[in-house]
Order: structure tokens, then C-alpha cells, then sequence
């Protein structure tokens, strides 16, 4: 017992006693002058004067100047504007009894206290970029917790730098016409390539209250260091380089709309080719340094690595793609750690982002997407009743939108087609690819569009998910996807973009012009597939600017409304003005039924053949209305505008599907108003989410009552709605678009419309008692062709030619006209698919026409001596084609095009120009003669001036619309420690 009580009366803890006191260690060896350096503008030196006087060391002497030349063991520079803490300079001196080879010691800068703070880091170590960029090794604002370890440097902070006074005095000191910001840089570099150790000490800390120097010195005050330490040899090179990368790096900053900083780099450049005193002041002190090979080798490894500006780029375009990815994730309102931490880390708005709703849905939504879309894949092109195959680069699909349609000079390929072709590079230049992935994307990317909207709006993750599933299934339950309607399925898309484009831009009331220009951007391709969105654009100015009151916000608005305007720039304006219908429709409105439609099915969206059941319909449209009620009801605001614009989308709806319209080429069809009634189901699903958010956590607490019956049952018919949308968008949704061949003809007549000398191939397809017909030609109408006319540029007298000669085709009338009319319209094969005997026997009879052959599903008859350009005389005809060589022949020969006339035509044989003739309507004809030599045929185009106007608008719409350069003022917020530095 007596044992244990001596054993329990000893001190564990006597050690750390000892420890704690012991003599603290002595540094009267070390004599150091502290120089108090008084910097430009009022004098701040009796706080730093303060600190040193406190300083747990006793200086020998406070100067406020300090030679090149002065004499001294140690030497602390301290600009005025510094305040050393009391065991800053034993913490320096302790580092060189540890390191006895240290010449230059430089402490950690950290920012002022501030309330709730901890110790920030404003600048340590410091190393230089290629470019010419100061780069701290760690980052200014980082949180430091003793992470940090005594490091060689390239350089030190100014503020609190021990130097020894035999290497100030060989360097020469200070370089004055350096900023301050990067004298302890040269310093240091200087004394690296003379052999001096540099160290970086983060236990020594100074409090900097300095103001930043004008950025323009300090860049170019780099780019003189860079310079300057080149070797004189490659120091043109080095030079040369510098200026490039600098105003690449301007034009940087300026499409990423930060102005301030591009001129900083044009000011930093101008003054460091222009300051003469700078550049020869380090070049200069560096000549009269013995530099080594071993100490440059040893120097060199202190800077940044040669991949080291690719890296940086890299993590910084990669940080700000995570902050565009966290935009689709939905936020939460918890409170974090940082928010307890202090303010400097309690930003205001600081969210958890919560990836796994937005992640699980677009994956199951995919996962779905493959099953419902599961005719997408396959061998051939991706067809459907409204779906041309797409062209096989995307300059064909770019020549649809350029090249002149011949014979209307007021007719042009649509703007949509040519934005589809640039798309389409992100497919690898494949168009087929993009419309692929527009069907087979259309749901799962109009969901996580639609969510990431929605959750702007309402608070509640998983009201917003189903809100957006509602949205998501409209293009299938309209019947979109069945059809193949490809307008609808990129607007199904778009149209949320454009949602939270205007929402970040109105939301604030801070009217940015950055957010300006994207939705510019994305109101131009919307109006680009429906041009009547336009007016939707016009009456939300209205609304919004006119409340506003200020020239900011009209000024944008104006550009908003000025970009769709591109696409009017050029010859799409007049053919706008020469079919004016063309406003009210989508695209390729050619492909659309013409029949009629009930004003109950366009309100249920059951235009379509491809639409679900009606009771499906009715249910979900049913659910959809019900709830956007409920919601304008609970929370009139927002909902109750959303339900204003879904009656008017739907009254916009009916009106369109009632009128018939005139479209390029000159077809008369009906609007069907897809995207009209998919701009009615956003609104509805709008509506019902912001209008009903919140009603679960309201009516917590609450006794049972009918509210709470009514909105589970709310709940539980939107679910099943949902359920059973999604469930028949699975099962036969999107089975209407396939993969097949194009052109549905043998393969030798596909060759033959590719030929030398084309020709084309009058289809007839027989079936329930009619034969319908097309004229087929080139490598077959694609995609965008439509709104040009598919062949023989789409010319009315060539379309009335062709439907008399197939009704006289399969009507056994057999007449002698048969076989001319073919000729002038340039047809070289014709085709039935079906039929029955009597009208294969009817073709067969045709006097001059080829013997036909096939099979049960398929006859093909050849016509002798025909092409789309022949060389006709009294007794013959020759297929020609573009090159052909003319022989001499004849002085009544006519080259007959069967193509439409047009003023525009230049045909030339040889050197000589060839005279149009008359006659030979609808096609068009040239006096050959005995003119000899290649033939050349073209349709003239005018200047592509417009071309440039409009792409150099859509660049710029990009550029603004495009996210900025990180602001200075980010950077240097605080961050968390990220790790010691070794």
C-alpha cells in the first residue's frame, strides 16, 4: 500500500515541466539590423516599429534605409507596412542555427485578423512561370495549421527577409525599380545562382497591411525577371515568346470578359518593353554575378516544370467544370462546418451540393433510353414519317443551307440546317450520329435540364425530379418521338436552357450582361427551330423592362431580341418575306400531315400518329392541370403566371393547328404546333412544382385532415401518371424512327443518280388502293432538304409534270408523251414498289421505254438516253454531266437541264459561254451548236458576305454567353489547406 502511494505521487507530467522550463535559447550571437523600409503614401512605421520593439529578439539597431553597401552580420527587412509578431525574427534566426548554410531566410506572410479568422496565408515561397507570373507555392487565402515546412525557394516575400550581411552586400541589395511584390524575388534568385541558400520559413510570421501594387508594374516587372535571367544567346527568343503568350493571354482575359485584366497584360507588356531602366536593372546586377553551370542547374529546378502552365490550366478548367456540373445536382440548406468556423468561411448562400438525385435519375432515365429507343441501332440511316436521313458529313448538311435552290432566287436552305452542321462537329462531323443522339438523349437530357430549372424554383428535390419526369416524357407522349420529329426533340432540350438562362439573368435584378448574352444565345436557336418564339421573347421585355425602368435592362433586351434577327440576315430574309407561313411552323413542316386535327386532340397532344392511347393521354394532361391549379391556388406568383402562359401556349396551340400556310418551296401545310404544345406541358409542370413546394413540411404538426388526404392524393395520381407515362415511353414510345436504307431502290440505281451523267428515279410505291410518287435524285433527299424542295429544286410546273406522268404510268394509257415527258424531267429509271400485274403491265407497255425487271416486291424500268443533262439534236441523245467533253456535232444541238429556269444558270462548253434557248419548260435549255469542249453547268451564288455576318454574331453570342475568367477578387478568398508543401 505504502509503495503504491509513493508510485502514485510521482509527477507523469514532470517532463513536460522541464521542458517548459527551460532557459529560452539565446540569440545575442546573432547581431541584426531590423530596416523599417517606408514604402510610397502615408507612413505607417510606428506599428512596425512597435512590433520589433516587442520582438521576443533584441535587435542591435532599427534603420529605416539600408545600403547596398551597408555593414552588418544580419540584416531583417521590414517594410512599413508589415507588422512582425513578437517571435517572428527567432523563429528566422532558429532556422539558420538549424541551417548554418541559410544566407536568405524569408517568413510567411498572412493576412490581418480579421473576426472569427483564423491565420490566412497571403505569400511564402515563391517561384516564377515561363510567362513570367509570380506563383506562391502555396495559395494566397489558404487556411494554415502548421501544414507547412521550411522549403529552399526561388525567392521570398519581402516583408520579414533575414538576409546575411555578406550576401546583401555581394548581391548589391535591393533592385528599386522592382515593385515591391517581386524584389524579394530577384533577391532571392540572384542569391540562388550565386551559391547562397535561400529558405522558406512558415513558423516566422509578419502580418502584411499592404495594398496590392498596380498590377501592370508587377507583370512587368516578370516578364524583365524572365527576360532577364535568359541567357543573352536565346534572350531575343525568350522575348519574343513573352510578348506572344501576353497578348494571347489579353485576348484570354477579354473573351473571357474580364477587360481589366487584359489591359493589365497589354500595360504590364507595354511597360516593360518600354522601360529601359528595368529591363538593363536585372540584367545588369545579373552580369555581375559569377554564376556557375551547377548553380543555374540548381536554380533551374526551382521553377515550375516545363508542363507546369498546362497543368494549372488544366486544374482551373477542370474546377470550373465541377462548378457547372454542381448547377444540375440541386442544392440543400444544411448548415456546414465552414458556416461555425468563422466568417471568412461562412459565405453567404455556402450549400452542400447533393450529386445522387441528379446522378440516379439521369442513369435511369438512360438505362430506359436504350430500351425505349432500342430501333436506333442497327445498320443504315435513322428514318421516320417526319425523320429524312441526315447527310453523311456535316458539310452536306451545311451545303443545305448554302447553296442556291434553283429557280427560286427568293428560296434558300433553312439557318437551322447550317447550326445542325456545326453541331454536328461535336459528333466528329457525323450529322447521322448527332440525330442519334438528339432520340436517343431527348428524355433523359430534358429531365436533368428541366431538374436543374426547377430546382432554381423549388426546395423539395424530389418534387423538382418528378416535375421534370412530367416535362421530360412530353416529346414521347406527344408522339414527337414516334414521328421522328427532330425539331421537338432539340427543343424538348433547349427550352429548359433557355428557362434558367432567363431565370440567372431576371432572378437578381442585377441584369449582367454576361447572362444577357447566353440567353441571346439560346433564344437565337430556339427561334431558329420555332421563329414565332420570337414573340414570346418580345411580350417577356415587355414585362420585364418595362417594371425596371432602366436603360441596362433595355439595352439587353435589345440584344436578346436582335439575335434570332442573325438568321434573317442574308437569303433566308427574303424567303421569310416571300412565305411568310414559314414563321409559324417548325422545321421541315413539308413532312407533316396535312390532315386536320381536332381541337380536343391538340389539348390532350394527340396530333401525332405515334401518340399514346387516349386514355393515357387524358390521364396525364388530366394530372398535369390539376395540379398546376392546385399550385396557382396555394402560391399564386409564380405558379399562377406559369398557368397564364400554359393557357396561352395552348391557345397559340389551337389557332396554329387551324390554319393552312404557305412554306418554301412553295407547299401549302398546317402547323402542327408540337413545340407550342410542349411550351404547354413546361408551364403546367412549372405551375404545379413551385405552386405545391413546401406542402409536406406545412403541413407537418398538423392534425390529420382533408389536406392532408387531398394532397396525398395529389401525390399518388402525379406519381402514377408519371409511372404510366414513362412505362408506355418505354414500351412503344420511340419505336417509330428505325434504321434502313435510303432511297429504298437497287443498288445500280443508286449509282446511277451518282454517276457521271445523273439521272433520276421516279418512285411509284402502290398500296390500299393508291400509288403514291417521288422524284429521287442525287444521293436522295436528307435531312434540311425539305425546306428546299427534295428535287428539281421543288418547282411547281416539274411537281404537277411528275404526278401526271405517274398517274399515266400505272393508268395503262400507254401514250406516245410518256417517254418525253420522262426525259424532260431528267428521269432515268423508274421504280414500283407493290403493284399488282396489271400496272406492271402498264409500264411495260409504255412505247420507248426499257424492259422492265424485278421481282413480286419490286420492278425497275430503265429510260434510254436520259439524265438530268442531255445533248439532244434532231435524231439523238447523249446523258452528259458536269466535265463531260462535248464532241463536235451539229449546229442545232440544245443542252436540255431538267432543271428549273433560272437567270443564274452559267453553262459553258470550252471557253464559250452558252445562249439560253427557249422551249424545254419546265426544265430549261442552251444552244450547244457545234461548240465542242468540257461542259460546265453551275448555279451562280451571290457574295457570302451575309455568311460571315452571321457566324461572326453567333461567335461573339458564344463568347458572351460563355462562362468568365475567374475574377481577382475569387482568387483570393480564403480556401482550406490543401496539404503541407514539400
Amino acid at each position: 500500500m505504502s509503495e503504491g502511494s509513493v508510485e502514485s505521487g510521482e509527477d507523469p507530467w514532470a517532463w513536460l515541466h522541464t521542458i517548459d522550463h527551460e532557459a529560452p535559447a539565446d540569440y545575442s550571437a546573432f547581431h541584426v539590423v531590423a530596416a523599417i523600409l517606408p514604402v510610397a503614401g502615408e507612413p505607417s512605421a510606428a506599428r512596425c516599429r512597435a512590433a520589433v520593439e516587442a520582438s521576443d529578439v533584441v535587435v542591435e539597431d532599427v534603420v529605416d534605409d539600408l545600403a547596398p553597401d551597408a555593414d552588418g552580420d544580419w540584416f531583417w527587412l521590414l517594410p512599413d507596412e508589415t507588422e512582425p509578431a513578437p517571435g517572428a525574427l527567432a523563429a528566422l534566426l532558429e532556422r539558420v542555427r538549424r541551417d548554418p548554410s541559410a544566407a536568405v531566410v524569408g517568413a510567411l506572410l498572412i493576412e490581418p485578423r480579421r473576426r472569427g479568422a483564423g491565420t490566412l496565408v497571403r505569400d511564402w515561397a515563391q517561384t516564377i512561370s515561363g510567362s513570367g507570373r509570380l506563383r506562391p507555392l502555396t495559395e494566397p487565402g489558404e487556411l494554415y495549421q502548421g501544414q507547412l515546412g521550411a522549403v529552399p525557394a526561388l525567392g521570398v516575400p519581402l516583408g520579414g527577409l533575414l538576409v546575411r550581411g555578406d550576401a546583401w552586400r555581394f548581391l548589391g541589395g535591393l533592385n528599386p525599380e522592382l515593385p515591391r511584390s517581386h524584389q524579394g524575388l530577384d533577391l532571392g534568385w540572384r542569391a540562388n545562382l550565386a551559391g547562397y541558400r535561400v529558405l522558406a520559413d512558415p513558423e516566422a510570421h509578419v502580418v502584411d497591411h499592404s495594398r496590392a501594387d498596380d498590377p501592370a508594374d508587377e507583370r512587368a516587372a516578370g516578364l524583365a525577371l524572365v527576360a532577364g535571367n535568359t541567357r543573352a544567346a536565346r534572350r531575343w527568343l525568350t522575348s519574343a515568346r513573352l510578348v506572344v503568350v501576353t497578348l494571347l493571354t489579353a485576348l484570354g482575359y477579354l473573351l473571357g470578359k474580364d477587360p481589366e485584366r487584359a489591359s493589365e497584360e497589354v500595360r504590364g507588356l507595354g511597360r516593360w518593353l518600354g522601360g529601359r531602366s528595368l529591363r538593363h536593372s536585372v540584367t545588369d546586377r545579373l552580369a555581375a554575378l559569377p554564376i556557375t553551370p551547377a548553380a543555374r542547374q540548381a536554380t533551374r529546378r526551382l521553377r515550375p516544370g516545363r508542363w507546369a502552365g498546362v497543368q494549372r490550366g488544366a486544374e482551373q478548367v477542370a474546377a470550373r467544370l465541377v462548378e457547372w456540373v454542381q448547377t444540375f445536382t440541386g442544392r440543400g440548406s444544411g448548415v456546414s462546418l465552414d458556416e461555425m468556423t468563422g466568417d471568412d468561411f461562412a459565405a453567404t448562400g455556402d450549400v452542400r451540393y447533393r450529386l445522387p438525385l441528379a446522378a440516379t435519375g439521369v442513369l435511369v432515365l438512360c438505362a430506359a433510353a436504350l430500351v425505349a429507343a432500342r430501333t436506333v441501332f442497327g445498320t443504315g440511316s435513322l428514318t421516320g414519317p417526319q425523320l429524312l436521313a441526315a447527310p453523311d458529313d456535316w458539310t452536306g448538311l451545311l451545303a443545305s443551307y448554302l447553296s442556291p435552290v434553283p429557280g427560286s432566287a427568293h428560296v434558300s436552305g433553312a439557318p437551322w440546317a447550317g447550326l445542325a452542321s456545326l453541331f454536328s462537329l461535336v459528333t466528329l462531323g457525323r450529322p447521322e450520329w448527332l440525330v442519334t443522339a438528339t432520340f436517343l438523349l431527348a428524355v433523359p437530357l430534358a429531365w436533368l435540364m428541366a431538374f436543374r430549372l426547377l430546382r432554381q424554383v423549388v426546395a423539395d428535390r424530389r418534387l423538382a425530379g418528378l416535375g421534370a419526369l412530367g416535362y421530360a416524357l412530353a416529346p414521347a407522349l406527344l408522339g414527337g418521338l414516334n414521328a421522328g420529329a427532330f425539331g421537338l426533340a432539340a427543343t424538348s432540350v433547349l427550352l429548359p436552357m433557355l428557362g434558367y438562362g432567363c431565370w440567372l439573368w431576371l432572378a437578381d435584378g442585377g441584369w449582367s450582361w454576361r447572362r444577357a448574352g447566353a440567353v441571346a444565345f439560346w433564344m437565337l436557336l430556339a427561334c431558329a427551330l420555332v421563329p414565332a418564339f420570337w414573340a414570346v421573347g418580345l411580350a417577356a421585355a415587355l414585362l420585364t423592362a418595362l417594371p425596371a425602368r432602366r436603360a441596362r435592362a433595355w439595352a439587353q433586351w435589345g440584344v436578346v431580341l436582335a439575335a434570332p434577327l442573325l438568321l434573317l440576315v442574308g437569303p433566308w430574309g427574303p424567303t421569310v418575306l416571300r412565305y411568310p407561313g414559314r414563321l409559324l411552323t417548325g422545321i421541315e413542316a413539308q413532312l407533316a400531315p396535312s390532315a386536320a386535327v381536332e381541337p380536343w386532340d391538340v389539348l390532350l397532344g394527340r396530333t401525332l400518329a405515334g401518340s399514346p392511347p387516349l386514355w393515357l393521354s387524358l390521364a396525364f394532361v388530366t394530372v398535369l392541370w390539376i395540379a398546376a391549379v392546385a399550385g396557382a391556388v396555394r402560391s399564386p406568383g409564380i405558379s399562377g403566371r406559369a398557368l397564364l402562359g400554359a393557357g396561352a401556349a395552348g391557345l397559340v396551340a389551337l389557332g396554329l393547328t387551324r390554319l393552312v400556310v404557305e412554306v418554301p418551296p412553295g407547299a401549302w401545310v398546317r402547323p402542327q404546333a408540337l413545340e407550342w404544345q410542349l411550351a404547354l406541358v413546361g408551364a403546367l409542370v412549372l405551375a404545379a412544382s413551385a405552386g405545391l413546394d413546401g406542402i409536406a413540411t406545412e403541413l407537418q404538426g398538423h392534425d390529420l385532415g382533408v389536406r392532408h388526404l387531398a394532397s396525398l392524393g395529389l401525390a399518388v395520381v402525379c406519381v402514377a401518371a408519371m409511372l404510366l407515362g414513362g412505362g408506355w415511353w418505354v414500351v412503344a414510345g420511340q419505336v417509330g424512327v428505325t434504321r434502313q436504307p435510303v432511297g429504298g431502290v437497287p443498288a445500280f440505281v443508286r449509282n446511277a443518280q451518282l454517276s457521271d451523267t445523273p439521272g433520276r428515279t421516279l418512285a411509284l410505291v402502290a398500296g390500299e388502293g393508291t400509288v403514291r410518287w417521288a422524284l429521287l435524285e442525287g444521293d436522295f433527299a436528307r435531312l434540311g432538304d425539305a425546306e428546299r424542295g427534295t428535287a428539281f429544286g421543288g418547282d411547281p410546273a416539274a411537281k404537277q409534270l411528275a404526278a401526271s406522268v405517274a398517274a399515266r404510268l400505272v393508268g395503262d394509257s400507254a401514250d406516245d408523251q410518256l417517254l418525253p415527258d420522262l426525259v424532260t424531267l431528267g428521269v432515268s429509271y423508274v421504280t414500283l414498289t407493290g403493284g399488282d400485274a396489271g400496272q406492271r403491265l402498264a409500264i411495260n407497255s409504255v412505247p420507248g421505254l426499257g424492259l422492265g425487271t424485278g421481282d413480286a416486291t419490286q420492278f425497275v424500268w430503265p429510260v434510254p438516253d436520259s439524265a438530268i443533262a442531255v445533248v439532244s439534236g434532231q435524231e439523238s441523245r447523249v446523258p452528259v454531266g458536269q466535265g463531260a467533253v462535248i464532241a463536235p456535232g451539229a449546229p442545232d444541238r440544245l443542252l436540255r437541264l431538267a432543271e428549273p429556269p433560272d437567270d443564274r444558270w452559267e453553262v459553258s462548253v470550252g471557253a464559250g459561254r452558252l445562249e439560253r434557248a427557249p422551249g424545254g419548260e419546265p426544265g430549261t435549255q442552251f444552244a450547244v451548236g457545234a461548240a465542242s469542249g468540257p461542259l460546265d453547268y453551275r448555279l451562280r451564288d451571290g457574295a457570302a458576305w451575309w455568311l460571315w455576318v452571321q457566324l461572326a454574331g453567333l461567335v461573339l453570342l458564344a463568347i458572351m454567353a460563355a462562362p468568365s475568367v475567374r475574377r481577382r477578387s475569387e482568387d483570393s478568398g480564403p480556401r482550406r489547406a490543401a496539404g503541407g508543401a514539400s
